[in-house]
């Protein structure tokens, strides 16, 4: 029996605060830092938009345990649930992640996204931003990784604490 009771809300709640964190690192880098801050934020900011996908395939397992007393006349039952992620939602890939959330729910964050965004004016640059972001918390969460700061990082950042920015104006609605 695990002892965890998250409900999807908790794992907003989460989200919300790891996005917090990557946008107060962003805000105020200069462009071209070249420390590991942004680093920091991109980190903070792809576990945080894993979370508020994850929020949305959360699944509720219940559980009875029934306790024998040694009397025919007193059991005892015990209701339990925990929210839990099925083995092939527990990737860190935000692409995959992305394409497990029902169909409406993928089209609320993109209907949110597109046109919003720099470079992200249509489906197809949706995808493809969120495809050149989907391993982001991999790639970039120990500094043994190799971690480099070239131009299109800065870029990419600006759009990605944007994209999470809007993911968590979103997602707060539902809680």
């Amino acid at each position: 029996m695990k002892d965890h009771y998250l409900d999807s809300g908790d794992y907003i709640k989460l989200a919300c605060e790891f996005a917090e964190v990557a946008i107060g690192r962003y805000e105020g880098l200069g462009i071209y830092t070249g420390d590991y801050k942004l680093n920091v934020a991109l980190t903070n900011a792809a576990i945080s938009a894993e979370l508020f996908f994850k929020s949305g395939l959360a699944v509720r397992e219940y559980q009875n345990e029934v306790i024998e007393t040694g009397r025919e006349d007193v059991v005892v039952t015990i209701h339990h649930s925990t929210i839990d992620l099925p083995k092939v939602q527990r990737s860190h890939d935000l692409m995959i992640l992305f394409n497990m959330l029902p169909k409406n729910e993928q089209s609320w964050i993109v209907g949110a996204v597109v046109g919003k965004i720099n470079r992200i004016s249509t489906v197809v640059e949706f995808n493809s931003f969120l495809s050149g972001v989907s391993k982001l918390f991999v790639s970039r969460r120990y500094p043994t990784d190799g971690v480099s700061f070239g131009s299109n990082d800065y870029l990419q950042a600006e759009s990605f604490i944007s994209f999470v920015k809007i993911l968590m104006s979103l997602y707060r609605e539902k809680i």
